[in-house]
């Protein structure tokens, strides 16, 4: 028996509270879209095997987790046939680990939710939006963690330096049919040591900053995905833009501003870059931004993703 899993990839619009006077931090809203895909499957062999071209020894560790877990034989091999480009943005390790995760336990017939698969893979310590992409896709507004001594986090941490469990998603709604234009530049966003360190460095932030964000989502933003308002949705990136004190880099300005005059309205960077998504419900804009974004680097051009991972089972190996 064979099982495959693919998975979407995911926008991540902002954080909402890096400041924590209410005992409360992170929380995040996002979007799972179509392009790019992650792919695993998994069968039984005779030994552990893991096809990949990166992230092998991260995936081993992950399937001994999960066989011990389970009490199960790690006589399998696992072989990663697509996946989003890593440390841009979209949220590749989250959906790397989930999709294998959920490949093993499958494969030997265990049950598991997408929560417990992430908190046996060490994902979703600080967004909860790609656990919940992976869950059921769609637009995500996650609650973010308990905050304080004593509790789920007691620091400003990135995922992967976080152990809190994934943040409950308070939100999910189906969005609508716009497109979507994706940039990838060349490089990577901020990740690892870097990012641990810029989370110490300028966090806590401000209390006006995490009730301004609160308003434009829970005002602005999620009004406009129910009504399918695209103006208004980009209106809600635009102002996310200027609330949030994280300065993109100069590269990802200018970027951004030749996105924007050649008709790019709801423009920003996913998570820490470096990838850039704008919306257009207009097949003309479409075509003129895919020109003005493809020197800067991959443009791909794709749409939300209302529904989870999918999963195939081929009986015959």
């Amino acid at each position: 028996m064979k099982i495959t899993i693919t998975t979407p990839s995911r926008l991540h619009f902002t954080l909402i509270d890096l400041n924590g006077g209410l005992s409360r931090i992170d929380g995040s809203a996002g979007l799972a879209i179509e392009r790019p895909q992650t792919m695993v499957q998994a069968w039984k062999s005779e030994k552990l095997t893991v096809n990949a071209a990166e992230r092998t020894s991260e995936l081993v560790s992950i399937i001994k987790k999960i066989t011990a877990r389970y009490k199960l034989s790690d006589k399998l091999t696992l072989s990663v046939r697509k996946q989003s480009p890593a440390h841009a943005g979209l949220g590749s390790s989250t959906q790397l680990y989930l999709a294998a995760a959920k490949a093993v336990t499958m494969l030997y017939g265990i049950t598991a939710d997408a929560r417990e698969l992430a908190m046996l893979a060490g994902r979703g310590g600080t967004s909860g939006i790609g656990v919940g992409a992976f869950d059921a896709g769609g637009f995500l507004v996650d609650s973010g963690h308990s905050y304080g001594r004593g509790t789920e986090k007691e620091g400003f941490l990135p995922s992967s330096y976080s152990k809190a469990g994934p943040a409950p998603v308070g939100v999910r709604l189906n969005f609508p049919d716009w497109k979507i234009l994706l940039c990838i530049p060349k490089g990577t966003g901020l990740h690892g040591a870097r990012e641990l360190e810029y989370f110490r460095r300028h966090f806590p932030s401000g209390e006006k900053e995490a009730e301004r964000l609160s308003r434009i989502i829970l005002m602005k933003m999620i009004p406009s995905v129910i009504e399918k308002d695209l103006e208004g949705f980009d209106e809600s990136i635009m102002m996310m833009n200027k609330a949030r004190s994280f300065i993109f880099q100069k590269e990802t300005q200018k970027l951004i501003k030749d996105i924007n005059n050649t008709g790019g309205k709801a423009t920003s960077m996913s998570s820490f870059g470096p990838a850039v998504f704008t919306f257009t419900d207009n097949q003309k804009t479409a075509l003129r931004l895919k020109e003005a974004m493809a020197e800067y680097g991959t443009v791909i051009e794709t749409k939300a993703q209302n529904h989870g991972a999918t999963v195939k089972i081929n009986k015959k190996t």
